[in-house]
């Protein structure tokens, strides 16, 4: 991490900021597979089974997870072979 980069929020900051309500912004990685709900929202199942649902507006940036052979995860080669 670079000395311009901030560091993460420790829990005592959080909970801090929570005993002031503060508002804050939380930026969140989520791994795991993606799909539309019926509603437009958007639902994620995560590593280890957690479920996320999120609206369109709230994705800042998405980008594919690479295996650890270094394709994307999920993709089975040419013409789904």
């Amino acid at each position: 991490m670079s000395p311009d980069t901030p560091s993460p929020p420790t829990p005592f900051q959080l909970m801090e900021a929570a005993a002031g309500r503060q508002k804050i912004e939380v930026i969140l990685v989520i791994r795991g597979r993606v799909q539309r709900t019926r509603d437009g929202r958007w639902r994620m199942r995560a590593h280890g089974g957690r479920v996320v649902t999120f609206a369109d507006a709230w994705v800042l940036a998405a980008t594919p997870i690479r295996s650890r052979a270094g394709g994307v995860a999920g993709d089975l080669g040419p013409r789904g072979s």
